[in-house]
């Protein structure tokens, strides 16, 4: 994947004179698994960081380098003043502007992959949802908007607890008209037996919450 980013890179901003190192050290960063995703995390971070800045950054890292390997080839005459290229004034070494480069972008796209993230959980939960009563949607609904899942096998997980106490929810709507509850997709989650009819729904929603 590495090497078609740099592809698209050089093909999407041909302009833009970015030195191998850094291509690969953009590449390196860029988080894309699929090749199709390449040509809109570049926009993002041209957006964020313009390539054209970072080859600005890399021309004069160029030409220092090529002083300084012309400077070694030939012999320094005695009393003889060497120009050096001149530097401006609060130019960072690459490590430590490329550092803060990199923990912007960070940001940004973790947060852009936790908004697709949650947005691909909220469609599954639908999904797993569809068939169920609305009011067995609302409770599990309002129970995921406060969760927080650590990787995609707890929400799976979830989803399971989800599809096991909805069936029990349903049938105990068939068959007493909502005279028990299930309290849905919680972990160590237990069928609650109430009374009353309009008891049951209550504390089923409070026992959700």
């Amino acid at each position: 994947m590495k090497d078609k980013i740099k592809e698209r890179l050089k093909a999407k901003f041909s302009g833009v004179n970015l030195s191998e190192k850094r291509m690969d050290a953009i590449a390196d960063k860029l988080k894309v698994s699929e090749e199709s995703e390449i040509d809109d995390k570049l926009d993002e971070l041209n957006e964020l960081f313009p390539f054209a800045d970072m080859a600005k950054h890399d021309d004069r890292e160029r030409a220092k380098e090529a002083f300084d390997k012309k400077k070694q080839e030939q012999p320094k005459p005695d009393n003889a003043k060497v120009e050096e290229p001149q530097k401006e004034s609060g130019t960072e070494e690459m490590p430590a502007w490329f550092k803060a480069y990199s923990d912007k972008v960070d940001q940004r796209l973790g947060a852009i992959e936790t908004g697709k993230q949650t947005d691909t959980r909220k469609s599954k939960l639908a999904e797993t949802l569809s068939g169920f009563s609305d009011t067995y949607k609302k409770i599990v609904e309002k129970n995921f908007s406060k969760m927080a899942f650590a990787n995609d096998d707890e929400f799976d997980a979830f989803l399971a607890d989800v599809k096991t106490d909805g069936a029990d929810f349903q049938q105990t709507e068939a068959n007493t008209g909502l005279g028990s509850v299930t309290k849905p997709a919680q972990s160590g989650s237990s069928s609650v037996k109430v009374a009353s009819k309009d008891d049951a729904v209550v504390k089923g929603v409070m026992n959700a919450i």
